[in-house]
């Protein structure tokens, strides 16, 4: 795998399907599959969607939707993390009043949203896209900027905001 990536962040970064295609034992599949789902443990900073999308691989595997935010510090440094709501197979329901009260205690100026649809369909609902666009405009009056809202389902991702 190596010698066709390179380097073991491409290795990490490639589906589990080119990585089969690549020669990949079942096992070396699987011992990627937990690294990337561990690695939130040992990452510092989201400065792109993508890092939040390996942060929340796990998500990738879970059959119900589960609603997180993570708050940043002016660096997109973690400051904390937190699973706001465990819903059904395809809702859940957010308090978006935590999630102001949160950033307030830990004077984080960025927040972060990832939630799963275990359907495998990224695609942001309606309702979705405008609780975005209203979290957006409520965090910016407390100058709190909305940095990613990352949508994960079947090894793939979306991101707003």
């Amino acid at each position: 795998l190596l010698d066709k990536f390179k380097t073991i962040n491409r290795i990490l970064q490639v589906d589990t399907k080119t990585l089969e295609l690549a020669g990949a034992t079942v096992q070396t599949v699987l011992i990627l599959q937990a690294h990337k789902a561990l690695r939130f443990e040992k990452m510092i900073a989201f400065n792109t969607a993508q890092d939040v999308y390996w942060g929340f691989y796990q998500l990738n595997f879970i059959d119900h939707e589960q609603f997180w935010v993570v708050y940043l510090d002016h660096s997109k440094q973690v400051k904390f993390r937190e699973m706001l709501s465990k819903g059904g197979m395809d809702s859940t329901v957010i308090d978006f009043m935590l999630v102001i009260r949160r950033a307030i205690d830990l004077l984080a100026p960025m927040v972060v949203f990832v939630h799963n649809h275990p359907n495998g369909i990224i695609e942001p609902s309606t309702e979705y896209i405008q609780v975005t666009k209203k979290s957006i405009e409520a965090l910016k009056v407390i100058d709190i900027d909305l940095v990613y809202h990352v949508i994960i389902g079947k090894e793939r991702f979306f991101s707003m905001a």
